[in-house]
């Protein structure tokens, strides 16, 4: 019986095979793509279009100029808040955010 290559073993049922949590790929065992990842055809683990990976997982990238911060949450820059779904400037002067628009607030009346 010829020997098993690629890092596989040989089974209970004699067939050649790779370990639990690992996949044939060019005829070499490696690991298992996790985390949502997914082989590419270039061999290697990769997120889909539109994530990144964060912490090991693949997550939504951040969108609406917002960007990752040291707790991996997509945020908008200081001196900017989410509006609508996109980050845009905080009112500043003693205006008020009415109906997406910054402006000035005289006796509780926009």
């Amino acid at each position: 019986m010829a020997e098993c290559t690629g890092g596989k073993t040989r089974g209970a049922n004699n067939v050649c095979e790779c370990a639990a949590g690992q996949e044939e790929v060019g005829g070499a065992c490696v690991a298992e793509c996790t985390g949502g990842k997914t082989r590419g055809a270039n061999n290697v683990c990769e997120c889909a279009a539109g994530q990144e990976e964060v912490g090991g997982a693949c997550v939504a990238e951040c969108t609406g100029g917002k960007t990752r911060g040291a707790n991996n949450v997509c945020e908008c820059a200081a001196g900017q808040e989410e509006v609508g779904g996109a980050c845009v400037a905080e009112c500043t002067g003693g205006k008020e955010r009415n109906n997406g628009e910054c402006e000035v607030i005289t006796n509780n009346v926009y």
